[in-house]
């Protein structure tokens, strides 16, 4: 009620689950998404008049497959593309796909929509909540062409790595040994292409 002001905010991390202190006391834990949340609705009242806010609401709307919380233990997030806005595109928006908790009886879900727009920079995204689904359409210009593709091989595969194979830190990088040795294939390169255009004057003949 006046003057109270009412503020919801989305903590997001869609690969790895946001950071959960075990150790914390439990009105923390109590503010605080469960182990295992990827998406975490807070919803908070504000008195300006005291300056004192109230954390009235936490809803795990989207989940790690493989935590404990989650009872049916096979809501895998879904990546996809979606259909095309105009014939002259070249691909539909990125759309990804996240399962939570369940919130009297109803699940909960919530869907990420990257549409390509070569005009945006660094503008928020756009949310709404209705009917137990969290909608977030966020338009960028690294929803285009190339990044789109990056976008899917290093979501899927990060994904993956971690749900499967448990792996944290660098381990989640989707092909991590080649990543990890581009810089000296690179360098080689670097030196093989340097060593043949100054060999190219030798006439074909070498030193020996």
């Amino acid at each position: 009620s006046p003057p109270t002001k009412k503020n919801t905010t989305y903590l997001i991390s869609p690969c790895l689950p946001l950071p959960y202190d075990d150790n914390a006391n439990e009105e923390t834990k109590l503010n605080t998404c469960h182990n295992g949340t990827l998406i975490c609705e807070i919803t908070t009242y504000w008195n300006p008049r005291t300056n004192v806010s109230l954390i009235t609401s936490v809803i795990p709307v989207a989940i790690n497959s493989t935590n404990d919380n989650n009872e049916d233990n096979n809501q895998n997030p879904v990546v996809e593309l979606g259909p095309k806005a105009n014939a002259d595109d070249i691909h539909g928006p990125l759309i990804i796909t996240f399962y939570g908790d369940k919130v009297n009886d109803v699940q909960q879900k919530a869907n990420i929509t990257f549409i390509c727009d070569h005009d945006k920079e660094d503008e928020k995204p756009e949310t709404s909540y209705k009917e137990n689904t969290l909608q977030i359409e966020w338009r960028t210009k690294y929803a285009c062409g190339i990044f789109i593709v990056l976008a899917l091989y290093l979501i899927i595969g990060t994904i993956y790595n971690y749900q499967v194979y448990r792996s944290q830190g660098w381990d989640l990088l989707p092909n991590r040994d080649f990543w990890r040795d581009v810089p000296y294939m690179a360098s080689d390169l670097t030196k093989n292409l340097y060593n043949t255009v100054r060999g190219g004057g030798n006439s074909g003949y070498s030193r020996v």
